[in-house]
C-alpha cells in the first residue's frame, strides 16, 4: 500500500531506491510497475521479498526502464532479456 500510494502520488517516476528493506515485496513491487510507466531506474538490493515474478512485471509495465540495481542475494536466479551484469548491477535492456 505505502509503494503505491508513492507511485500514485509520483506519476512521473524516474527513479526509486528501496535497497536494504525487507519489507518490500513483489507486491509493493507490482504496484510501482503498474502505475509508473516512466520509471528508468530502481535499485532493490537487499529487499530478499522481491522475486522473478515482479522483475517481470518490471520488465513488461515499464517499457523505459533500462537498469535494475541488485546488492548481495537479493537479486533472481535469472532475468530475462539481461545482458552479463556488471559488478552489483543488472541490466534489463
Amino acid at each position: 500500500a505505502a509503494l503505491a500510494a508513492v507511485a500514485d502520488q509520483c506519476p512521473n517516476l524516474e527513479s526509486l531506491f528501496l535497497g536494504g528493506n525487507g519489507l518490500v515485496t513483489d507486491g509493493g513491487v507490482l504496484d510501482v510497475a503498474r502505475r509508473s510507466p516512466k520509471l528508468q531506474r530502481l535499485k532493490i538490493g537487499g529487499c530478499r521479498l522481491v522475486t522473478q515474478r515482479a522483475i517481470s512485471a518490471l520488465q513488461s509495465d515499464c517499457p523505459d526502464l533500462a537498469v535494475v540495481y541488485f546488492l548481495g542475494d537479493s537479486a533472481p536466479k535469472a532475468m530475462p532479456r539481461a545482458a552479463p551484469p556488471p559488478p552489483a548491477a543488472t541490466r534489463v535492456r
